[in-house]
């Protein structure tokens, strides 16, 4: 029998076998490779579901004033390795919390310290710690005065011209006995600017219940004395009251008040009167810091009171050092921009600015002994001024 065979179709199956061959080897690769892909997805899978230690996140573990104790430290690094944590970074800090019985550094914190790596290390959660306590780092006793964080500093003296000034200037405060001149200033003032409200002799009252107590420490213009109060709390504020003999004009109050901080906030109101019966309220307030001034519409009236209405929990008492009240208008907001303070808020404009041109610097006539000559020139009142940092 003879077969007639189409070459045309022959080359089709050729072709044919050609491409079956060549899906049978792609399919084998696949098959070769299909066992180590899904030991990686394996593998990542258990990485998600059981991390390395390596891979477990850190926290940071506040000691608050110190609040600490042994067992604590244990139950705190026990959940923590409960809940995954691979390690701790500790810093010992305020916070506000009120002070605890261990303080940082001493022989019993050292102890604790470590009872707490010995704790870590037998739970395998790792350390690390900020290299001192507070927020700040490699602070401690190698950073002396020099070094340290300072600010400018100044008093105030007010002379009458024309005539020269041959004598001693007031020292600033200093700190740790560092203290450095920069410069001295003299400049015209009004006669309202020389007003002081200690030349009107008020006399000073305070909701304190022991009459014997020396309210004049209030107006003494000195930081290290001061009166002691309970913590105002709503129903039984504390207040300190200013009687003058004639209305005073005042638009801004300075008040020192040392404890004071941003977790330790005393919130109050300057409330004015004519009679001494009939209060009416200028401007609450806000204080927390030490350095605390308020300015607000200028007022006159015989009786001026600062009320302390409430305070947080953590001030356990308040302690007032200084109260003045003042006809000056300050720059606008000058504890915040000072950084004495977080946050302020005061409202109006700085009035009675001083131009350069205004100013009469001395800084090259203060001799070692702190004394200091301007001559006179054809002006009222002088304001003059002894700048430092510190």
């Amino acid at each position: 029998m003879t077969r007639f065979v189409d070459s045309s179709a022959a080359h089709r199956i050729s072709m044919f076998k050609f491409a079956l061959q060549v899906r049978l080897i792609c399919f084998a690769i696949a098959l070769a490779s299909t066992g180590p892909t899904q030991g990686a997805s394996s593998n990542l899978e258990k990485g998600f579901l059981h991390p390395p230690d390596s891979a477990r996140p850190w926290v940071f573990w506040f000691w608050l004033n110190g609040n600490i104790n042994s067992n604590a430290i244990t139950a705190d690094l026990e959940a923590m390795k409960r809940a995954g944590i691979g390690g701790v970074a500790i810093m010992d800090v305020d916070q506000g919390a009120p002070k605890g019985p261990v303080e940082f550094g001493t022989p019993v914190w050292v102890d604790l310290f470590k009872h707490m790596c010995g704790e870590a290390a037998r739970l395998g959660l790792q350390v690390n710690m900020n290299n001192d306590a507070g927020w700040s780092g490699s602070g401690g006793p190698w950073i002396t005065p020099a070094l340290s964080m300072q600010k400018l500093v100044w008093t105030e003296t007010t002379i009458k011209g024309p005539k020269d000034f041959d004598g001693n200037l007031p020292q600033p405060l200093a700190v740790r006995d560092y203290y450095r001149d920069i410069a001295v200033f003299a400049f015209p003032t009004s006669d309202a600017e020389a007003a002081s409200m200690r030349n009107s002799a008020p006399k000073v009252t305070a909701s304190l219940p022991d009459p014997t107590l020396d309210t004049g420490k209030l107006i003494d213009v000195d930081p290290n004395t001061s009166l002691v109060f309970p913590r105002p709390v709503p129903g039984k504020p504390q207040f300190i009251q200013l009687q003058f003999p004639q209305p005073f004009s005042a638009r801004r109050l300075l008040l020192t008040l040392p404890g004071l901080s941003a977790h330790k906030m005393c919130h109050g109101e300057l409330q004015v009167s004519d009679d001494g019966q009939a209060f009416r309220t200028v401007r609450e307030f806000d204080a927390e810091a030490p350095a605390f001034s308020l300015d607000f519409n200028e007022v006159a009236a015989r009786f001026f009171r600062v009320m302390f209405l409430s305070a947080e929990v953590y001030l356990e008492q308040l302690t007032v050092a200084e109260v003045d009240l003042s006809p000056l208008f300050r720059i606008e907001n000058i504890e915040e921009k000072s950084l004495f303070v977080p946050k302020k808020e005061s409202p109006g404009k700085p009035a009675n600015i001083v131009f350069p041109e205004g100013l009469a610097v001395a800084h090259d006539r203060i001799l070692s002994d702190g004394s200091t000559y301007i001559g006179g020139r054809s002006i009222g009142w002088e304001n003059v001024r002894r700048h430092a940092h510190r």
